[in-house]
C-alpha cells in the first residue's frame, strides 16, 4: 500500500525530509518549501491542490504570511485528510487534526533531527494517522559531535581514544591483508 504524504516544510528541513523519505518504501512524498510558497502564489495553489489528494498532510508552520491567508482552506482539507501541524511555537499546532500526542512526538523527531529520526517520523505518522501496520523507532538523540569513519561498525565514536583504539586494530588488519596479497602474486 502506498501512502501519499504531502508536506509544507520549513526550508532547512526540506532536504532531510526528502532524504529520509527514500528510506520508507511505501511512501509517496511531495514536499513544498514554505519560503517558495511565500513568494510564488502559483506554487501555493499547486501545493494546496496536492494537499487535497493526500492521505496525510505534514505541515511545519512558520511565520510566513501565506499561512493565515490559507488557513480556511487548510481547515477544509483537514476535514477529509489527517493533518499533523508542528511549529517552533506550539500555539500554532492548532491546524492539526490528529491527537496532540502525535503532534508532539513528530516535533520531537524534527527537533532531534537526523535522517533516521525523519524516516521514523514518516513511519510513525503513517501508523498513527491512517493506521498503517508499520514499525518505527521512537525519537533518538543524535550526537552533536563525534568522530566518524565509513568502515567503522559504530555509527560514531564519542572520544578520540575510542576512535584511535578502533583505528589501531584496523591498521593491523589492513597490514595482514596487504601481506597476504603480496604472497598471492
Amino acid at each position: 500500500m502506498e501512502i501519499k504524504i504531502r508536506s509544507i516544510m520549513w526550508n532547512s528541513h526540506v532536504p532531510m525530509l526528502v532524504r529520509a523519505s527514500r528510506k520508507v518504501d511505501f511512501l509517496d512524498l511531495k514536499v513544498f518549501s514554505s519560503k517558495t510558497l511565500e513568494n510564488d502564489s502559483l506554487r501555493l495553489d499547486e501545493a494546496l491542490e496536492e494537499m487535497e489528494k493526500a492521505d496525510i498532510i505534514l505541515l511545519y508552520r512558520s511565520s510566513e504570511g501565506f499561512w493565515e491567508e490559507n488557513e480556511k482552506r487548510l481547515r477544509e482539507i483537514g476535514q477529509k485528510v489527517p493533518i499533523v501541524c508542528v511549529s517552533h511555537d506550539p500555539s500554532l499546532w492548532y491546524l492539526s487534526t490528529v491527537r496532540s500526542g502525535v503532534v508532539s512526538t513528530c516535533y520531537s523527531y524534527i527537533i532531534l533531527g537526523g535522517e533516521e529520526n525523519f524516516a521514523n517520523m514518516l513511519r510513525y505518522i503513517a501508523c498513527e494517522a491512517v493506521g498503517l501496520d508499520v514499525s518505527f523507532e521512537p525519537p533518538k538523540k543524535v550526537p552533536w559531535e563525534g568522530l566518524y569513519h565509513p568502515d567503522a561498525p559504530e555509527t560514531y565514536f564519542e572520544t578520540v581514544d575510542e576512535y584511535l583504539e578502533w583505528y589501531e586494530g584496523r591498521r593491523g588488519q589492513r597490514s595482514e591483508v596487504r601481506d597476504r596479497r603480496s604472497e598471492v602474486r
